[in-house]
């Protein structure tokens, strides 16, 4: 039976996180600049960074980072203020809570959607531009992940929220050099869901299984009620931005097989 593999880029193969959060640092200092007038902000500090990775796993699309990022600094300013009848937000209550707060924070930060992914874009653009070397080094790939897109015996496709542009430069740093262009879907492609469908809508794929591997889980469940009844098998990496809740409620659910890295390299051969 033909397969093809779909695969998440953020979280699956490449560990983003310290790049994404210096990047929406950058981006939020460009959108909010009286916000971070003071010279403390002239570099991203270490609790913030630590802060940065903890809420990692409710990050669907890169935008998101910039208003997480101005939402960590507000609460660190209020707790510095110690305001009488308020607290900051836990890591744990914003983890639980972004999908319901983070339309309120657009409107309350007076941004839109497409305004910080044009502005996420730009502020990498710049990087990449001034200092690309340091802007590839602050991206990590994880251990034998892309070796096993090299190896692989099956089509391969990267389906990420990431701008295309960005996800290929990395692949191409990191040497997946049999990976086509035409294969990596990035931000703009429609929805993963969409592009799994169009990928067994080709006749060449007819009658193919689809192994779809991401590290969001709430991605998971949504598209394997969205495509019942294709054929698709959904792997949740657990080396990923995933929590020890998520990865839990992943190993009971019989739709979703928790995989870790070696798993995944085997499943690719």
């Amino acid at each position: 039976m033909a397969v093809v593999y779909a695969l998440d880029f953020d979280g699956v193969i490449c560990d983003s996180c310290g790049e994404s959060s210096l990047s929406a640092f950058e981006a939020a200092k460009r959108q909010w600049p009286d916000l971070f007038q003071d010279e403390r902000w002239n570099s991203m500090p270490e609790w913030l960074s630590q802060k940065m990775f903890a809420v990692r796993p409710i990050v669907e699309t890169g935008y998101e980072n910039v208003v997480l990022i101005r939402l960590l600094v507000e609460e660190q300013l209020k707790s510095e203020r110690s305001e009488i009848g308020s607290r900051p937000l836990t890591v744990g209550e914003i983890l639980v809570n972004w999908q319901d707060i983070k339309e309120g924070l657009l409107e309350k930060y007076g941004a839109t959607k497409d305004e910080l992914i044009e502005l996420f874009g730009t502020t990498r653009d710049d990087w990449i531009r001034d200092d690309e070397k340091s802007w590839l080094a602050a991206n990590r790939f994880y251990p034998g992940a892309v070796s096993a897109i090299n190896t692989a015996t099956k089509p391969v496709f990267i389906i990420t929220t990431k701008q295309k542009r960005f996800a290929k430069a990395l692949l191409d740093h990191a040497g997946a050099t049999d990976l086509p262009e035409e294969n990596i879907f990035g931000l703009g492609s429609g929805s993963k869901v969409s592009v799994i469908k169009s990928l067994l809508a080709r006749p060449e794929y007819k009658g193919a299984t689809v192994h779809f591997v991401e590290d969001r889980l709430e991605t998971l469940q949504s598209a394997s009620l969205s495509l019942l009844g294709a054929r698709v098998i959904y792997y949740l990496a657990s080396w990923g931005y995933n929590t020890e809740a998520a990865r839990r409620e992943a190993d009971e659910d019989p739709q979703i097989e928790l995989i870790d890295l070696v798993q995944f390299e085997a499943k690719m051969q």
